[in-house]
């Protein structure tokens, strides 16, 4: 897969669309997350407005809202079926 525009946005370390699920040498398919997570998908979340990769890997101050909205996601992930 080339590299094209689509790659530059960034959030200061590394590109947007990455984010979403892989690109590149996988059958896996990438959905918008619309509230209900959908089993055997990637489930894009979409990007957090006024973030940088460093905050959401931990690597600077964590505001409440994020620490909020990791547990959030750790209660979705766990409420999943088997």
């Amino acid at each position: 897969m080339p590299i094209t525009k689509d790659w530059w946005q960034n959030d200061g370390l590394v590109s947007i669309i990455s984010a979403e699920g892989p690109h590149v040498g996988s059958s896996d398919k990438i959905v918008p997350f619309n509230g209900v997570p959908e089993k055997g998908v990637w489930n894009y979340l979409g990007v957090r407005p006024s973030t940088d990769h460093i905050q959401m890997v931990g690597l600077y101050k964590c505001d409440n809202n994020l620490k909020n909205e990791y547990a959030s996601i750790a209660k979705m992930l766990t409420d999943l079926p088997k």
